[in-house]
């Protein structure tokens, strides 16, 4: 195990594409942390945008590196390449949209001083509405800090929130580049190397933020689709297959094995319930026997999946008055609505005392 340098201990890298401004934001959120021991490495996948104008007057800092790719490679190869120009201990990632928060980096370096044998590192995560600049949740795993060890369990703690790759801190020697290649295409790549990570060195969760993240901002995932209810089921589709990924060499462990039909039942659910281009308004586009077909050919479906199937279309018009109730008051009480969404983010975040 690689232990902490006294000279370049993180590298954050910033993936970005055609978010000039928010961009600027983030690298200067990195650059406002005290001392020298990290660097900023920018990955702009060709940005239509200004953003190689915007970037010049922070490369007067020895500490940022910018490349420019010259064509687009898309969100997971461009973050396979600039891991690799990583030249810290630890990577810490950033995506262009989300910021630092002041002595962030203090915070992490802390946690690895007083635990050298951490090899993986995830925070609480609050998040902004771009729309409004207010903070609408926080999404938390644990309600106190957690070291916890190497393994399936720590694996089942944390996966499911490790898809922000801006609450992450990861030991470079930890990266499994071999597993990342052979999976590079499933969008939830952060969930698969991060998962890695947890099964090979001692993990630790931070219950607090370093990061701000941004929601209801513009994004670019034309790539990952041609139209949003079919972006929406490509993201459940990966999700969905990310812990078979995570597991790929496991087949002989009945514990791993339990580990993914838990996991797959769970991410299939999810796609079940979407209120917004999910399974509901598949079928509406495609029709039921289309529908069903196509989710049994990119999803795992136990029986235990058949009867979730079974018990969405019982539970159907209790599910869609639920959705129909809840646009009408974002419609008419808008206020109210967002008063009462917060009351709830704020129980489902302090209830979490695992």
């Amino acid at each position: 195990m690689s232990h902490p340098s006294q000279t370049l201990q993180f590298s954050v890298l910033i993936a970005t594409y055609n978010r000039a401004e928010s961009l600027c934001h983030a690298v200067q959120s990195v650059l406002s942390q005290p001392g020298d021991y990290f660097e900023v490495i920018v990955g702009d996948d060709a940005s239509p945008d200004h953003t190689q104008d915007a970037i010049k007057p922070f490369l007067a800092d020895s500490r940022v590196r910018y490349y420019r790719n010259e064509f687009n490679l898309g969100m997971c190869d461009n973050y396979l390449k600039i891991f690799g120009e990583a030249r810290g201990d630890y990577i810490f990632v950033l995506t262009d949209d989300d910021w630092l928060l002041d002595g962030g980096l203090e915070r992490i370096r802390g946690i690895i001083q007083q635990h050298p044998q951490v090899g993986y590192i995830l925070s609480d995560l609050p998040t902004v509405d771009a729309r409004t600049g207010k903070v609408v949740s926080l999404d938390r795993v644990f309600s106190t800090d957690r070291l916890l060890e190497p393994g399936l369990k720590t694996l089942e703690d944390l996966a499911g929130a490790a898809w922000v790759l801006s609450r992450q801190v990861i030991r470079r020697d930890l990266v499994d580049w071999q597993t990342w290649r052979k999976f590079k295409d499933n969008i939830f790549f952060p969930i698969i190397y991060s998962g890695r990570a947890m099964l090979k060195d001692a993990s630790y969760y931070l219950a607090d933020a370093v990061v701000m993240h941004t929601w209801f901002n513009k994004v670019f995932w034309h790539k990952f689709g041609k139209d949003d209810l079919d972006i929406n089921f490509n993201l459940a589709r990966d999700r969905h297959l990310a812990m078979s990924a995570i597991l790929y060499d496991y087949s002989g462990s009945p514990e791993a094995e339990r580990l993914i039909r838990r996991w797959e039942l769970r991410t299939l659910k999810l796609y079940l319930n979407s209120e917004s281009y999910g399974f509901y308004d598949l079928v509406r586009y495609y029709g039921l026997r289309a529908a069903l077909a196509k989710v049994q050919k990119d999803f795992r479906i136990s029986p235990g999946g058949y009867l979730a199937i079974a018990q969405f279309f019982l539970l159907l018009p209790l599910h869609r008055a639920w959705v129909n109730a809840k646009s009408l008051g974002r419609r008419h009480a808008p206020n109210r609505f967002e008063q009462l969404k917060a009351l709830k983010n704020r129980w489902v975040s302090s209830s979490k005392t695992r």
